[in-house]
């Protein structure tokens, strides 16, 4: 589409042009103008009129932003909240002390279940068949025990019955705890608190060696010791 502008310089083109056809022919009828002339008037002509159209144009071409281009400048100078800081609770140490006490704890469980084992291992505490009395041998070893078990102060000991497979079962777990019972009151005779100690039986739920030969049932009537911390600590 042709602007105002652009239409005056065309009809002033065209009106100059026929004029000039006119003052061609006059000039060469008469030969009082150069053509020379003529087309210089032309040429100026002409070139006025495309300066005003190209000074035109940049005006004409400059649309109007568009919707989209509205949205993008409005997005873009609009303020961006700032991301959300999220703060991460440290995680508290352990007291030093608190963690110094457990592994002093577990180290002395540790050091005095190894000298039961050790002691009995050498000592064994074992018993006649379906009887529970202590022999000198059993309340000798047993008095060695009470100096470990003083040296182990303020851990539980368990005291662990046992019996050999011949019998009922049931019966055998009875007879356990009673063999058991003895060891636990003698040991309170001592002078040991009964409320470090407890007794327990299994019978012969547990055994040490086989039940095959009249040695294997012997090693299998026994007592065993287990060390723990007290439910106060």
């Amino acid at each position: 589409m042709l602007g105002v502008r652009e239409k005056v310089c065309l009809a002033a083109f065209a009106g100059e042009a026929a004029s000039g056809e006119k003052v061609r022919g006059r000039v060469m009828d008469n030969k009082s103008y150069p053509r020379p002339l003529l087309a210089v008037g032309v040429i100026g002509l002409t070139v006025t009129c495309f300066m005003a159209t190209s000074a035109n144009a940049p005006a004409t071409a400059t649309a109007e932003p568009t919707s989209a281009t509205t949205e993008k400048a409005v997005s873009v100078g609009q303020p961006v909240a700032p991301a959300p800081v999220v703060e991460i609770a440290p995680i508290p140490a352990p007291a030093p002390y608190a963690v110094h006490s457990a592994v002093v704890n577990a180290g002395r469980v540790a050091a005095c279940q190894a000298e039961f084992d050790k002691l009995v291992q050498e000592n064994p505490i074992d018993f006649q068949r379906d009887r529970t009395e202590l022999s000198d041998k059993d309340k000798t070893t047993i008095g060695k025990l009470v100096v470990v078990v003083r040296a182990c102060s303020g851990l539980k000991i368990e005291i662990q019955g046992h019996t050999d497979g011949k019998g009922i079962r049931q019966n055998n777990i009875q007879l356990s705890l009673r063999r058991a019972d003895a060891v636990k009151q003698y040991l309170v005779e001592l002078g040991l608190s009964p409320d470090r100690l407890t007794a327990v039986g299994f019978g012969p739920d547990h055994p040490a060696a086989s039940n095959r030969t009249p040695s294997d049932r012997a090693r299998n009537r026994r007592i065993e010791f287990r060390v723990s911390r007290l439910e106060s600590e």
